[in-house]
């Protein structure tokens, strides 16, 4: 197991985020919880509170 601490969260977290926050909107938007005059959420709105563990196994591991 691979466990190196990443307080920028790393790129990772930012295509996770930005895949949820998405996906959240589109949803939102087909079941009309937001209209067409409603923004979008953000990030923030979607990540509070949000606790989510993420596991990849990536062969041969490159770090900078």
């Amino acid at each position: 197991m691979n466990n190196v601490i990443t307080p920028g969260g790393g790129t990772h977290m930012t295509g996770f985020r930005t895949a949820l926050t998405r996906t959240i909107n589109k949803y939102a938007r087909e079941k009309n919880f937001l209209t067409e005059k409603d923004t979008n959420l953000t990030n923030e709105d979607v990540a509070e509170g949000l606790t989510a563990i993420i596991s990849v196994k990536v062969p041969e591991p490159q770090f900078e």
